[in-house]
C-alpha cells in the first residue's frame, strides 16, 4: 500500500507539473507578438494563437481545420526552415490583418497524441526596418544639419558685416576691398556646400556591389601598413 500510495503521490505530481507547463506554455503564446500556427498531416490548421488571429483578422474558431492553401499559407509552410536554422526565409506576404509587409518564417515539427504535425511561425519584420530605417534618417539629418550650417554660419556673418559696411557714411577708403574679400569668402562657402551636396547625391546613386575575387593577401598587408602595430599577422599558404 505504501508503494501504491508513493506511486500515485508521483504521477499527481507529475500530472501538475504538465499541467502548470502547459498552462504556462499557453499564456506565452497568447501574449508573444509573433504568430504561431500548427497544421496536421493533411496541412490542415489545428492551433493559433492571438498574434495568428490578428495577422488572419479572424477568431480561432473559423480558422481551426482550415487548410493552409485556404488561409494563403501554402508557400510559407513549404519554405520555412527549422526553427534552429540561423537565418529564416524572407517572404513578401499580405494577409487582411497585416497588408504588404515581410516576415521571417521559421518551421520546425512536433508530434500531439502520437501525430505528427508542423509549426509554422511568423514574425513580422515591417517593424524592425522601419525603426531602423528612422534611425537612419535621424542620423543623416543631424549629419546634413551640421554640415549645412558649417558654411552658412560665417556667410551670415559676412553677408551682415558687409550689410554694414555699405550703409555706412561715410564708407571707408578700401571699403571696396573689403567688400571684394568678402564676396570671395561667400563664394568659397558656397562651393564648398555645392561640393559637398554633390557627394550626397554620388552616394545616394552608388551602384550594386559586384562579387568578384579579391587578393585578400594584399588587403591585409595595406592594412597592417596603415596601423603600422604588428601585433598580430596572418600567414598565407597557397
Amino acid at each position: 500500500m505504501r508503494e501504491v500510495n508513493a506511486l500515485s503521490e508521483t504521477l499527481r505530481g507529475q500530472r501538475l507539473g504538465a499541467l502548470e507547463a502547459t498552462t504556462l506554455l499557453r499564456a506565452v503564446m497568447a501574449e508573444i507578438d509573433v504568430a504561431v500556427l500548427a497544421f496536421d498531416r493533411e496541412d490542415k490548421l489545428r492551433l493559433v494563437n492571438r498574434a495568428g488571429e490578428r495577422l488572419l483578422a479572424q477568431p480561432a474558431e473559423r480558422l481551426i481545420g482550415r487548410t493552409a492553401a485556404e488561409l494563403l499559407l501554402a508557400d510559407p509552410l513549404k519554405l520555412g526552415e527549422n526553427l534552429n536554422g540561423d537565418a529564416p526565409p524572407t517572404l513578401q506576404l499580405t494577409f487582411l490583418g497585416s497588408p504588404n509587409m515581410r516576415w521571417g518564417v521559421r518551421r520546425g515539427a512536433f508530434r500531439q497524441h502520437g501525430r505528427p504535425h508542423t509549426l509554422l511561425v511568423l514574425a513580422d519584420l515591417s517593424r524592425p526596418l522601419r525603426e531602423e530605417e528612422a534611425t537612419a534618417w535621424q542620423r543623416l539629418v543631424r549629419v546634413l544639419g551640421h554640415e549645412l550650417n558649417n558654411p552658412l554660419a560665417p556667410i551670415k556673418s559676412i553677408a551682415g558685416s558687409l550689410t554694414m559696411l555699405v550703409a555706412r557714411q561715410p564708407r571707408p577708403v578700401d571699403w571696396q576691398e573689403d567688400v571684394q574679400r568678402g564676396l570671395d569668402i561667400v563664394s568659397s562657402r558656397a562651393e564648398s556646400l555645392n561640393c559637398f551636396m554633390s557627394s550626397y547625391a554620388r552616394l545616394a546613386r552608388l551602384p550594386g556591389p559586384q562579387l568578384k575575387p579579391v587578393a585578400l593577401e594584399e588587403i591585409v598587408r595595406r592594412v597592417d601598413a596603415i596601423t603600422d602595430t604588428g601585433t598580430a599577422r596572418i600567414r598565407f599558404t597557397s
